[in-house]
């Protein structure tokens, strides 16, 4: 079993973050306001699980044009509602997906995003649905 030690809560304009030291690579947790309906994909998002529990409208998330991330970038999003988190935005990059789907599939869903660089792009695997 592995203890998570140094833990901390931080909360910034409403969004939560939960990070923990531990015996491998320490993974964040931000559970965004229910009211959140866009998020923009931040640099600080690496290695972050991205949460929404936004069971009206639903959430927007996706990375920038006008950030530039960096090879190997990676974040995931947490659908904890019932409505689907669709990973596309106004002005966001294309992202690339097996199956031509880019919302999250059900409820406790979850969908990695991976950066491959600019031949590729935006790549997203995980629990996908339409």
């Amino acid at each position: 079993m592995d203890t998570l030690y140094n833990t901390a809560i931080i909360e910034t304009n409403g969004i939560r973050t939960i990070a923990g030291g531990g015996t491998g690579t320490n993974v964040a947790f931000t559970l965004l306001p229910t009211a959140t309906t866009t998020y923009v994909i931040q640099l600080s998002d690496n290695n972050t699980i991205i949460g929404s529990d936004n069971n009206t409208t639903g959430l927007s998330a996706y990375p920038s044009n006008s950030i530039t991330y960096p090879i190997g970038y990676q974040t995931a999003v947490l659908q904890l509602s019932t409505t689907k988190i669709s990973l596309s935005g106004a002005g966001s990059p294309k992202i690339n997906n097996s199956f031509g789907l880019y919302k999250t599939a059900r409820q406790f869903a979850t969908v990695s995003l991976l950066y491959t660089g600019s031949a590729y792009g935006w790549v997203s695997f995980g629990d996908v649905g339409s």
